[in-house]
């Protein structure tokens, strides 16, 4: 039971550094301060900083790819611990949007997730609805769960 448990703190902690972005960084992924640094691209910036909503994560901010467009959502979930979602797409568009997900619940259990959002009245500043769906599997210290992810978000 020991070395379970051992093991599943190290996957989670694991999780948390790559999803976090403190080991594995693409080339394309670049912060909203670094966008507005460079002149030729202020014009691409999307306004959109907060999520806030019935998903993963509850309360997040966002990281932007070289065109302005939003890559990844990195925040709080409602469970007590940490989501980073990455989208598949080169940036978050009108319509469904494929994405892989990692993260924590109840602070260190893991679970990663695949699915789709559905952004929907989008603003010219980027700010829109979301409705996610997905398949999550996670952990804890002595089962394993694959449950349906489901969720409502305001993007602004």
């Amino acid at each position: 039971m020991k070395k379970r448990i051992i093991s599943i703190l190290a996957l989670s902690l694991v999780l948390l550094i790559i999803s976090s972005g403190s080991i594995l960084a693409a080339d394309n992924n670049v912060t909203k301060d670094q966008l507005l640094k460079a002149p030729e691209q202020q014009e691409a910036q999307k306004e959109i900083t907060s999520s806030v909503g019935l998903a993963k994560p509850a309360f997040g901010s966002f990281k932007y790819n070289k065109e302005g467009k939003v890559k990844a959502i990195k925040g709080i979930n409602w469970g007590l611990g940490y989501t980073y979602r990455n989208y598949f797409t080169p940036g978050l568009e009108e319509g469904f949007n494929g994405y892989w997900e990692a993260g924590t619940v109840a602070i260190i259990a893991p679970y990663a997730e695949v699915g789709t959002d559905f952004v929907f009245a989008m603003e010219d500043d980027g700010s829109h609805w979301s409705v996610s769906a997905g398949i999550m599997a996670m952990t804890n210290f002595n089962d394993k769960y694959v449950l349906p992810s489901l969720g409502v978000a305001r993007r602004f």
